[in-house]
Order: C-alpha cells, then sequence, then structure tokens
C-alpha cells in the first residue's frame, strides 16, 4: 500500500509521578532558547552536596545555558551565558513547583531574575537530567508533571504514565504520545491516580511498514561520530573480557572514553575496562582498579586488543596485576558510563571499523558499520544477527559502502500485539503472536 500506520501502544494508566533512581531521564525531543518555558512539579529524593540536574539543556557551562540543578542549599538557574545561585534550603522528598519563564526562574513562589540574553541550544532539553553540551548529568528524584512553551506555545505537556505493557514513562498530551526512558534501567512509578485511559489505537504514519523490521543492510567502511552519537553494547565486562576493535581519531577532548565503563555505583572500586584520551592526547587503558598511559599519540588509526589484563594498542602493550571484577552498567562504544549512570561521550570526531567482544574467550558480539534499507547508518552484530543503533542525539555519519546490500531474511521481531492503520486507525493483526489476518507471515513482508 502507498501508505502505512501503527497505532500502539493504545492505552495508559496515569500514576502519580515516574521516579529516577539517578540513570534515568527524558529526553524531550525540543532544544531551549531565550524564548522557553518549563513548569516542571517534582521532588528530589537524594540532596548531597553534588549538584543533582533537574532539566535542561545547553552546549556547555554559560553557552545556551537552560538548566536548573540544585544541592543541599543552593540553586542553580542557567539561561544563555549567565546563571544565577541562590543559596535556599533544599530537601528530600520535599515538592517544589519550578516555573522558568524565558530568564524568570520561580520556585514554590520565590523569583530569581537571570539576565536577558538570546541563544538557541544545540543540544535537546532533556527532564530528570541535562544534556550538558554531549555529556548527560542527572538527579534522583520523582516527577508529577511538567510543561513546556515554546514563545508562550505549549508544545510538550507531560504526565506520569504506565503503558498497556506496565513500562513507567510519560504521556505527552499535545501530540498524543509516550515518551520513554532514554537512559539505563526503569523508571519506578507512584500509584495509579485514575482508570486506564485509551489512546484510540491512534495510527502513526509511516513511510514503510513492515512485519519483522529491518530486512538489510548495507557494509560500510566505518561509521563516524560527531561527539553526541554513542553505541550500547548491552553487555557488562568483566576481568575475562577482551575487546578487539580498529578507530581512527581525527580530534579529541581531553579524558574522552572511545569505549567501556566504570563498573560500580561508586568511584572507587571502579571495576572498570575501556580507554580514553588523555591532556597530553595519548591513550590511557583501565582495567579494573589499575590505570596505564600508552606513549601513542591518539590522533590517526588504531587497533586494540584488550585481551583479559594484556592491553594491547598497535604494537605497544601494558600487563595489569590479575583482578576480579563484574561491572554493574553496559559496556558503550563512543562513549562510557561513569560511575555514577552518567554517560560520557567520546571524542568529537572518531570512526570505528569493527568492533569485537568477548566472554572468557567466547565471541559475544561482533559489529560491523552498516546503513540500514533506510540509510541510517549503525552497527549490524553478527552473534545475534541485530541492528544497533545511536541512542545519542543527532545520527552517525557513514563511509563508502564496502560491499553488496545484505538480506537478514525479512526475520520477525517478536511483539505482543500488531496494528495496521486503515483510515487512519490502527487495525489489530496480531495478537500473542496468533495471526488475526491471513497467517500474518512470521516472516516480515512489506504492507
Amino acid at each position: 500500500m502507498a501508505k502505512g500506520y501503527v497505532g500502539i501502544p493504545t492505552s495508559y494508566t496515569p500514576v502519580e509521578y515516574i521516579e529516577s533512581s539517578g540513570t534515568q531521564y527524558i529526553d524531550t525531543g525540543f532544544k531551549a532558547n531565550n524564548n522557553t518555558r518549563v513548569m516542571f512539579d517534582f521532588s528530589p529524593t537524594s540532596v548531597t552536596s553534588s549538584w543533582g540536574w533537574v532539566f535542561g539543556g545547553r552546549n556547555a557551562y554559560h553557552d545556551a545555558d537552560y538548566a536548573i540543578a540544585f544541592k543541599t542549599s543552593t540553586w542553580y538557574s542557567g539561561f544563555g551565558t549567565t546563571d544565577l545561585q541562590p543559596n535556599a534550603t533544599i530537601t528530600a522528598n520535599t515538592e517544589y513547583l519550578i516555573d522558568k519563564n524565558k530568564n524568570v526562574t520561580t520556585i514554590n513562589g520565590t523569583s530569581y531574575t537571570n539576565s536577558v540574553a538570546t541563544f538557541q541550544s544545540d543540544y535537546n532539553l532533556l527532564l530528570l537530567g541535562v544534556s550538558d553540551g554531549p555529556t548527560i548529568q542527572h538527579c534522583n528524584a520523582k516527577l508529577y508533571s511538567c510543561k513546556v512553551y515554546d514563545n508562550e506555545t505549549l508544545i510538550r505537556d507531560f504526565i506520569p504514565a504506565i503503558d498497556q505493557d506496565n513500562v513507567a514513562c510519560l504521556y505527552e498530551q499535545v501530540e498524543g504520545k509516550f515518551y520513554y526512558n532514554n537512559g539505563t534501567g526503569s523508571f519506578a512509578v507512584g500509584s495509579a491516580t485514575g482508570s486506564s485511559v485509551s489512546v484510540g489505537n491512534k495510527a502513526r504514519k509511516i513511510t514503510k511498514a513492515y512485519v519483522g523490521i529491518p530486512t538489510s543492510y548495507t557494509p560500510v567502511e566505518y561509521i563516524k561520530s560527531s561527539g553526541t552519537q554513542y553505541i550500547d553494547t548491552g553487555f557488562k565486562h568483566n576481568q575475562n573480557t577482551r575487546i578487539v576493535a580498529k578507530f581512527e581519531i581525527d580530534d579529541y577532548r581531553a579524558w574522552a572514553f572511545l569505549f567501556g565503563s566504570y563498573g560500580g555505583a561508586n568511584a572507587y572500586p571502579r571495576r572498570l575496562l575501556g580507554v580514553d584520551v588523555n591532556n597530553s592526547g595519548k591513550f590511557g587503558s583501565y582495567y579494573g582498579y589499575s590505570y596505564e598511559t600508552f606513549n601513542i599519540n591518539a590522533l590517526g588509526i588504531h587497533e586494540f586488543d584488550f585481551n583479559k589484563n594484556i592491553h594491547t594498542i598497535d604494537n605497544e602493550t601494558k600487563t595489569y596485576s590479575t583482578q576480579t571484577f563484574q561491572s554493574q552498567f553496559n559496556d558503550l562504544i563512543f562513549g562510557a558510563t561513569n560511575y555514577t549512570g552518567k554517560i560520557s561521550i567520546s571524542t568529537d570526531s572518531l570512526k570505528l571499523y569493527y568492533f569485537k567482544i568477548y566472554d572468557n574467550d567466547v565471541l559475544v558480539r561482533d559489529f560491523v558499520p552498516v546503513v540500514d534499507e533506510n540509510n541510517v547508518a549503525c552497527l549490524y552484530e553478527q552473534v545475534e544477527e541485530k541492528l544497533y543503533y545511536n541512542k545519542g542525539t543527532g545520527s552517525f555519519t557513514a563511509g563508502s559502502t564496502t560491499g553488496q546490500t545484505v538480506s537478514l531474511g525479512n526475520r520477525a521481531r517478536k511483539i505482543k500485539k500488531g496494528y495496521v492503520g486503515v483510515n487512519g486507525v490502527a487495525r489489530l493483526i496480531f495478537s500473542a503472536y496468533t495471526p488475526v489476518m491471513d497467517r500474518g507471515d512470521e516472516l516480515g513482508r512489506k504492507i
């Protein structure tokens, strides 16, 4: 057919709040500017001497800064090229209503006024977190409601909800769509505040519709990050992990990770595996609780073989003492999860040619750069036979094609229910893996 529609999920149940433990956040898809207004009802669940970042997005500190944060006795209100840090008593499990209306921020009735500025952020506005350039900052808090205005026009109206599959999220009432966690782990939720609400099986317009997508990919020489994209491998390293990879670095930021993760909820023990570029432009590698610097200039093409406690970059090798550890966070490519669960994105210009992960000498991930059938740059993983997409903002760019398009055999992905839009209304075609229409074809078919 000429047009395809999907209309799931079809219902939600409103709840009192969604709660982040410090690794979950919502990406609103909107970039703040000097005419942005955010009304945010929340309560912090942990208040310490470190900043908890409530909502916002900015290129950097005092660069298109639109952010709210808190710590034990101080608020932070960033706007454009300035910030205010008024003293206040901020306590855990106390509700705060924040109205950040352009350059005037009102918190529980007390107003603070930043200098007037004109700006446009390059990074999306986050909730229960802040886009601090490519780095995601977090907080521990409950979110009760949020509205976002662009020059007095309401563009986002979020309410906490669980969807029909009992997944905690925000339902956005302007667009009529669900916004899910963009971080790790899952939101906790408060009590239901009403009955299940049908969203009427509203059909969502899409360019192509498949049962069992995607169906093909084309190999490319590399995929390239601009400094805001990353891949979550879904694998947590340990002392028996081996990484074999090839990267090219054109530009870098000091202490930016190419891959890996801290392993623990605290800085020590780190349980860390990965590689970064230090402020001298040299590589540093981590293993467990140890760190070594390589005498290799980071710029250019390099091959990495981190085989348990023996790490080799090009022709230089470092051997670490034998250790035992297990990460709590997933390993990333083009970045790393730090010890608080925050995502630290990699260098400003980084190309990946291949990436392999072994768990105790068994190959568990074999990534190759590709573009999918919609020309989206990503990684194809040859062990699981699936595509891994960017978890950050923006898009990867791809190198030149290195082979012919490869069919994935239209392999179907298991989903609980499937709908096809008919006259703009979603019609159920199968449920609980039992076809409603003629066979439904377990192999993916274009519709």
